[in-house]
């Protein structure tokens, strides 16, 4: 036998040993990409919108109350929320 043949010969041999294994890791990342597919849209943390507790308001939220400003300046000044205080110039 020709050394190139010999390589080919040993190279399926390797291939008929793992076959199995290959095939299995095939059909997981099948399984893995539909499911991932199928759910992706809903689990991706950047999209989601940070948004106030008691209004819904998507903008002007203070992250250390998840309120929006307005309701963070309003319930701030009523005495409402603990640490605020009203400032004066």
């Amino acid at each position: 036998m020709k050394h190139s043949n010999l390589k080919d010969f040993k190279k399926r041999e390797i291939v008929k040993k793992f076959e199995l294994i290959l095939l299995q890791k095939k059909i997981s990342n099948i399984l893995n990409r539909q499911f991932l597919e199928k759910f992706q849209s809903n689990t991706r943390d950047i999209q989601v919108k940070n948004r106030c507790v008691l209004t819904a308001r998507s903008k002007g939220i203070c992250s250390d109350f998840r309120l929006s400003r307005i309701k963070t300046r309003e319930l701030g000044s009523n005495g409402l929320i603990n640490g605020f205080k009203k400032v004066s110039w």
